[in-house]
């Protein structure tokens, strides 16, 4: 290996703040879509009214 394959490869790696941040980035997107399917899942269940009313700014 040569001098440039080495810092390509260092640069290519990871670090562990890096793989915390996406995991935690990831973590919340999944829960954020989760929780506007469980929303529309209850609201569509009870057919509760002033609940989707009141839910229905937040979660479009």
């Amino acid at each position: 290996m040569n001098k440039q394959e080495l810092i390509k490869l260092i640069e290519s790696i990871e670090t562990p703040e890096e793989k915390v941040e996406s995991f935690f980035r990831d973590y919340r997107d999944y829960r954020i879509d989760s929780r506007r399917i469980a929303m529309k899942h209850l609201v569509s269940t009870w057919g509760h009214l002033p609940l989707l009313k009141i839910t229905k700014h937040m979660y479009q």
